[in-house]
């Protein structure tokens, strides 16, 4: 967008008849203030609280082995490739199928417990 408005103005410069060297200079400021009123405006509307990306992990299942779990009430998964540290804000967790509430850095925050983990895992 930048660089089209940039060559927009070169091309008003050009039909006004300025000189080649005018042509570039206003072509070229034009590109530079574009881009930066693009990247300060984009940088201001994103926000800092936009996480898309942990939205689509808020709701997904991820199960508990009891094997995995550890004293303090916490335990390591395995999501989405690789390993996860989850805790409840309920309280200790116990082995089970569980839907995540919230994602906080490389740690998953589990809420409902859906079921109770499997017997027979074939």
């Amino acid at each position: 967008m930048a660089l089209a408005l940039g060559a927009v103005a070169g091309g008003i410069s050009a039909f006004l008849e300025c000189s080649f060297t005018n042509q570039a200079l206003i072509a070229g400021l034009v590109t530079i203030i574009a881009a930066c009123l693009s990247f300060y405006l984009r940088k201001k509307l994103k926000g800092s609280a936009d996480n898309t990306n942990n939205v689509l992990d808020i709701g997904q299942r991820v199960t508990v082995s009891p094997d995995n779990i550890k004293p303090d009430g916490t335990a390591k998964v395995v999501y989405r490739g690789a390993e996860w540290q989850v805790y409840s804000s309920q309280g200790p967790l116990s082995a089970g199928i569980y839907l995540i509430d919230k994602v906080n850095g490389t740690q998953l925050e589990l809420g409902t417990k859906l079921s109770d983990y499997p017997e027979n895992n074939i």
